[in-house]
């Protein structure tokens, strides 16, 4: 079995699939602006992390990226009503429901009314939620320090170029 890595090659694949292909293969287009280019290149990047632990975590359990970005939010927050979870994204409650709702029905989490409004409710795990949650939490950790280990060799070296370049951009336009 080939070895995942997140490589130049792979950076390449993210970014003709996204079609920022031209700001991860070449020097800057000149008529492109600096922040069009790092908004590119995080968005490829992102774009790759997603795909990545998409294939290498959460297909294994039938789960999408987003699916478990929720799935997150409601393990480290377990008093989260549904109302805050839509805020959090950016989104309306009755999105956040039909996101739920696969989860509520395979029996990861039930959904309960919240002690302080009764009109508002909460998702609590379930005891299959719990070791669902207890699987993940620990194979999305290990595929994030696979992660980090590949951008501190030398496979990765650009993203470290890359990040430091974006930090301190970041800072100067902080500042």
């Amino acid at each position: 079995m080939k070895q995942e890595t997140l490589d130049s090659a792979g950076l390449k694949q993210a970014a003709a699939r996204s079609g920022n292909l031209a700001s991860v293969d070449s020097p800057m287009n000149p008529f492109v602006t600096f922040g069009d280019t790092i908004g590119q290149n995080i968005t490829t990047v992102a774009a790759l992390y997603k795909s990545r632990i998409e294939k290498a975590v959460l297909q294994k359990h039938d789960l999408s990226f987003q699916t478990f970005a929720l799935l997150t939010l409601i393990w480290d927050d377990p008093a989260i009503t549904q109302s805050h979870v839509a805020r959090l994204k950016h989104v309306s409650n009755v999105a956040i429901l039909k996101q739920m709702r696969p989860l509520l029905e395979t029996g990861i989490l039930q959904q309960i009314p919240a002690k302080h409004d009764k009109r508002s409710s909460v998702f609590k795990f379930t005891d299959k939620g719990k070791k669902l949650m207890n699987k993940l939490i620990p194979e999305a950790k290990a595929f994030d320090e696979k992660l980090r280990l590949t951008i501190e060799s030398g496979t990765g070296i650009h993203y470290v170029h890359f990040l430091s370049k974006l930090t301190a951009c970041m800072k100067a336009f902080k500042g």
